[in-house]
């Protein structure tokens, strides 16, 4: 087979993405935000209200916390549907946009009585204030891994109809070239042109704050831009066509390694970030004030 009838097939990888709706956790993230400031210690001992006041917001943090995650696990749900039926459908869709809205409204609400459980009265008891701020750091943590997922979700269901072209090159560019380099310009022209949509779709999620989907995108940015300097160099005369198969082989390599199942495991994730265990603490601390007859949860 001719070398350069050799790179046409290698451009035929299947791009077949491993992303897929998260259940998430039970206990929902949050932000702290501002609130929750150092308490003096000349403040007024907290009273038994103080702490069943607090003890109640926390409570109630963990419904609220549960309610959001379930919405956003149903937004991803509806997502998935709408690019199912119809492959046109991208992450500005009207649909989208309006789960997404109700959803980010109900996030910003958790987040709220994460901040204003900080400033109850009950924080100048230096045992619940510290055990406030384990909580609060594990909740901010956990809310910036899951929000983004539930806020990015549809823009990484739109890949693959953005990118599904870049390695599928093959009628684009055809094996009747007259030359190597001809080859070589036909295919960076196609891939180009191919990659077009793709790109901008792939920057915008290297900025995500789900540190996962940010890794997919900018590897997958680093295979289609590997991809273009072995072809490049082909073009030129710097490598040999033999080499040329050989960087191709690589970088798509590289992706099938990127992309394979598992590699990325949302809900692994979700599971370990959780702020459940520095909640239930926090619980625990106003429960022994109250004399363990905390409300019922």
């Amino acid at each position: 087979m001719p070398a350069h009838r050799a790179l046409a097939a290698l451009a035929a990888a299947a791009l077949c993405l491993s992303v897929t709706a998260c259940g998430g956790d039970d206990d929902g993230g949050a932000s702290p935000g501002e609130g929750g400031s150092e308490t003096s210690g000349s403040a007024a001992a907290p009273t038994e209200t103080d702490y069943t006041e607090a003890h109640d917001a926390v409570v109630e943090l963990g419904e609220v916390a549960s309610e959001v995650d379930e919405a956003g696990v149903q937004h991803t749900r509806a997502a998935q549907e709408l690019f199912a039926k119809d492959p046109s459908t991208d992450a500005g869709d009207p649909a989208v946009t309006t789960s997404l809205e109700a959803l980010v409204e109900q996030q910003e609400g958790r987040d709220r009585l994460v901040a204003d459980l900080g400033e109850l009265p009950a924080m100048a008891d230096p045992e619940v204030r510290t055990a406030y701020e384990e909580y609060a750091a594990a909740q901010e943590e956990y809310s910036r891994f899951t929000d983004a997922f539930y806020r990015d979700f549809p823009v990484m269901l739109g890949i693959e109809r953005a990118c599904g072209d870049v390695f599928e090159l093959e009628e684009a560019v055809g094996d009747d070239s007259g030359s190597e380099r001809q080859f070589a310009v036909d295919w960076l022209r196609a891939h180009a042109a191919a990659a077009e949509d793709c790109r901008p779709v792939l920057e915008q999620l290297t900025r995500s704050e789900n540190r996962m989907f940010a890794s997919f995108t900018a590897g997958f940015l680093d295979v289609i831009d590997e991809r273009d300097r072995v072809m490049t160099a082909s073009r030129d005369g710097e490598i040999t066509p033999q080499q040329a198969v050989t960087g191709l082989e690589e970088a798509n390599a590289d992706f099938q390694e990127l992309n394979q199942e598992g590699k990325y495991d949302y809900d692994a994730e979700m599971d370990e970030l959780s702020p459940r265990d520095e909640r239930d603490a926090l619980h625990a601390v106003l429960d022994e004030r109250l004399g363990g007859h905390g409300a019922e949860e």
